[in-house]
């Protein structure tokens, strides 16, 4: 399951450069992302 977890947030994280690169230029895009970060390394602390 640890596996499993671990594997979607790399998934996740890995989409998330890509729309990061695409959104460059849009400030209320990358504030979202940062959120994202957090959320994900709470998951991954979990």
């Amino acid at each position: 399951m640890r596996g499993a977890l671990q594997s979607t947030i790399t998934n996740i994280r890995s989409q998330e450069n890509q729309l990061k690169a695409n959104a460059s230029g849009d400030a209320s895009l990358t504030s979202v992302f940062g959120d994202m970060d957090e959320l994900l390394d709470d998951l991954q602390d979990a």
